[in-house]
């Protein structure tokens, strides 16, 4: 688990940890969905609009501490659709990710009265299939207002909307539904093409903390479909750390990402991006996720954001989770600090360091299945359980050095030519093989493999000879169905 995705989250409200009572009431909703029909790039493209009530008591839906929702797929109920919820926005996010084949966006919004009708500037991100080809599939953005944009609602926020000739869309005419507070808009398109838009209303307000992530895009002949998360961080990027699914097969995709093409909707509550290239479209869509908070020992369902990996360095952030901060003194690690001992799907995990508010531990290396159940335990007391996924590798890089050990940095670069080290975590048991690109170019592998110290993997690669110069050139890595491209080494000729 990349640690570089850890961090504190801020400015939001608080909550107890989430379950199927968070989800109530009914919700309005589109869904679009493309199969994959052939190689060449043939598809079939369907669409769904309603509305689902929700009882709260689930049975057949259900939500997890962190606001994961598991349902079935309209129109098709045999397909598990997983879903994320914002009780902020009052918004659902999510794809039948799992399914091989299918391609889809679902995003329901709550159905609640007062409303507010919509006013002020919109920004609009739609992706159309105007035909069975995945070459002619388009995304676009535009910006409209709402007085302009030809709005008839009925009292339940369902109605149509014709854009302006100027808006530059594709498509003008939509059948939608608005929130209850007028700032979040779904559509799919009533002139022919199949398709879904979104569009919020604008905010100069800065996205702050842990976002879910929903996506569907083409790259022909290939259609894709995402499910992540995407934590913003100091420098105006986001870290994200998402589910990725094509043709190919599905992979775990850890990278950055500049969060300037992301149109900010109401409170930095919702966020959304497309891609309009010509020869590719996708659109994104991502919504604040819950903060948790509790007493007594309580472990962040937020904090880990899987997959982990058997034998990976993995931190648990919370609260009374130590009384005193603490480190392991030697080799091997111990599976008691302070008091403290974490388990993983029962198995005990060695304890790298402990504190109040954080917990790092490495994973047993014998940890089997799909998934890691982590309980912190204190004498008598246990925390509740907290689940992620769990996969054979999932590589996170955290640092890159010389050979001697000296850190790379834009006063001591990395050459042309030269063999440094990556170091990393979560390469998994079994070691897959690993391709690293720098600035882009093949990176010739040496070495991957334990660095020696419990949860600490190593990586000796080359600094490709034609490698162009800067302070920070990115570091990609891939293997074990996994792609990590979150780091940067500085170079210089």
């Amino acid at each position: 688990m990349n640690l570089l995705l850890l961090g504190a989250m801020a400015g939001l409200l608080q909550a107890q940890p989430l379950d199927s009572s968070a989800l109530t009431g009914q919700y309005h909703y589109r869904y679009l969905r493309v199969t994959q029909m052939d190689a060449g790039g043939r598809l079939a493209v369907t669409e769904h609009a309603g509305s689902v009530t929700f009882d709260g008591r689930g049975g057949n839906y259900t939500v997890d501490e962190r606001g994961a929702v598991t349902m079935a797929s309209p129109g098709e109920p045999s397909l598990a659709l997983s879903a994320r919820l914002s009780t902020e926005a009052g918004v659902i996010a999510g794809s039948s990710i799992e399914t091989t084949g299918v391609y889809d966006l679902y995003v329901a919004i709550k159905a609640s009265a007062p409303r507010v009708a919509p006013s002020g500037r919109y920004l609009a991100a739609a992706i159309l299939f105007p035909n069975s080809q995945a070459s002619a599939a388009r995304s676009a953005t535009a910006s409209f207002d709402a007085a302009e944009a030809g709005l008839r609602l009925a009292a339940d926020g369902t109605g149509t909307m014709m854009l302006p000739l100027t808006t530059g869309l594709p498509t003008r005419g939509y059948n939608v539904t608005v929130s209850a507070d007028g700032g979040l808009l779904i559509g799919s398109p009533n002139t022919g093409a199949k398709g879904l838009l979104i569009a919020v209303r604008g905010s100069s307000a800065s996205p702050a903390g842990l976002y879910w992530t929903a996506a569907i895009g083409v790259e022909p002949p290939r259609v894709n479909a995402a499910l992540g998360s995407m934590r913003t961080d100091r420098r105006g990027g986001a870290l994200i750390n998402q589910r990725w699914s094509t043709a190919g097969g599905i992979r775990q995709y850890k990278g950055s990402r500049n969060l300037a093409p992301f149109a900010v909707g109401p409170n930095a509550s919702l966020l959304l991006a497309a891609n309009a290239a010509s020869a590719a479209g996708s659109l994104t869509f991502a919504i604040r996720a819950p903060e948790t908070t509790g007493s007594g020992i309580f472990v962040d369902p937020n904090g880990i954001e899987g997959p982990v990996a058997p034998g990976a360095l993995v931190s648990l952030t919370g609260s009374g989770l130590a009384p005193r901060p603490a480190a392991a003194a030697s080799l091997p690690l111990p599976v008691t600090l302070e008091g403290v001992a974490v388990e993983v799907n029962s198995r005990q995990a060695g304890i790298h360091s402990v504190s109040p508010g954080e917990i790092r531990v490495v994973l047993p290396a014998d940890l089997e299945g799909d998934r890691a159940r982590f309980v912190v335990r204190r004498g008598n007391e246990s925390s509740r359980p907290v689940i992620v996924p769990l996969a054979a590798a999932s590589p996170g890089i955290l640092l890159g050095t010389h050979l001697d050990y000296g850190a790379i940095t834009p006063s001591s670069p990395a050459r042309p030519g030269e063999l440094i080290i990556l170091f990393a975590t979560g390469l998994g048991v079994r070691q897959p093989y690993l391709r690293v690109r720098i600035g882009g170019l093949p990176a010739a592998v040496f070495y991957s493999g334990s660095a020696g110290v419990p949860g600490l993997d190593q990586i000796n690669v080359r600094v490709p000879a034609r490698v162009a110069a800067g302070a920070a050139v990115p570091v990609s890595v891939s293997g074990g169905g996994a792609f990590v491209d979150s780091a940067e080494v500085a170079v210089e000729h």
